[in-house]
């Protein structure tokens, strides 16, 4: 008799632990940062930015994707000539991100056309601040 109720008492602690790894399991799940997406210009930091003077910027979004930010960037050449650009975004207590417009070594947007790119930055949530520098090639 003595080992039934041994076996029943050892079984309730069980099944409270599992419960109670349960119940965080649930609200870690519930703290992720909420999907999201909208002008950088609605956020609730700042955009600090630099761009250069052939570079018309087209699309400045952000968004929230499996719990983590992109940045949405289109650019357009407006000089009279064909530009390649390089893009900084870098967010300061965090990643940066970047690259050319167009990707392609030797390539060039043409006067008056528009590119736009995606960028991945490995942060979780909506920064307070955002830094993206824009220069010619």
């Amino acid at each position: 008799m003595d080992t039934l109720k041994h076996n029943a008492s050892s079984l309730g602690m069980v099944l409270a632990g599992a419960v109670c790894v349960g119940l965080l399991l649930i609200a870690a799940c519930a703290t992720a940062p909420p999907a999201g997406e909208g002008p950088v210009a609605t956020f609730k930091g700042k955009a600090l930015s630099r761009y250069s003077p052939t570079a018309e910027v087209t699309n400045l979004t952000y968004m929230m994707k499996d719990s983590k930010f992109y940045m949405k960037l289109g650019l357009k050449n407006i000089s009279d000539k064909p530009q390649r650009f390089d893009v900084s975004i870098a967010i300061p207590e965090g990643p940066s991100a970047g690259g050319f417009y167009p990707v392609k070594e030797k390539a060039s947007i043409k006067p008056g056309d528009e590119l736009v790119r995606e960028f991945r930055l490995y942060y979780e949530g909506v920064p307070a601040n955002l830094i993206i520098k824009v220069n010619e090639d």
